[in-house]
């Protein structure tokens, strides 16, 4: 069964996932960019290269992508703790349901596999620091 929805949601599915887990961040969590005057720290997520790719999955169809995850404030200390600790919560599997226009509720699955070095960067005279991981993000409709 072929789940077209799945793919104009993917993100969306993908934020009410990290909402489950992300409280130090208190709800600042973006896809892509963050709007202007943002406290920190904040988390934008975004796709890494590809937008990903479907699988078959038990006759279901399934998404897999690589997603990077960027954790930004005013001290590396400050961008690097709440990333540890959103990396930390990853090892379980998150259910997600309830989302307009999908009927199927969702498993997330999180699987860190590399980091990243950003410089730091001034912003409105302000130093900025970014710490990053790429993480393998697998979405499967749940029967």
């Amino acid at each position: 069964m072929i789940d077209y929805a799945l793919y104009a949601n993917i993100w969306r599915i993908i934020s009410r996932a990290l909402t489950q887990i992300s409280g130090q961040y208190g709800g600042r969590i973006f896809y892509n960019v963050a709007p202007p005057e943002v406290p920190y720290p904040y988390l934008i997520y975004q796709s890494e290269g590809n937008l990903g790719t479907s699988f078959n999955m038990l006759n279901q169809t399934a998404w897999k992508g690589i997603v990077t995850f960027r954790s930004i404030a005013t001290t590396m200390s400050g961008a690097v703790d709440p990333l540890a600790h959103l990396s930390n919560n990853f090892s379980q599997v998150f259910t997600v349901s309830g989302i307009i226009n999908l009927q199927t509720a969702y498993d997330v699955q999180f699987y860190p596999y590399k980091s990243y070095s950003f410089p730091v960067e001034r912003i409105n005279n302000t130093a900025v620091y970014t710490a990053g991981i790429g993480v393998e993000t697998f979405i499967t409709p749940i029967n």
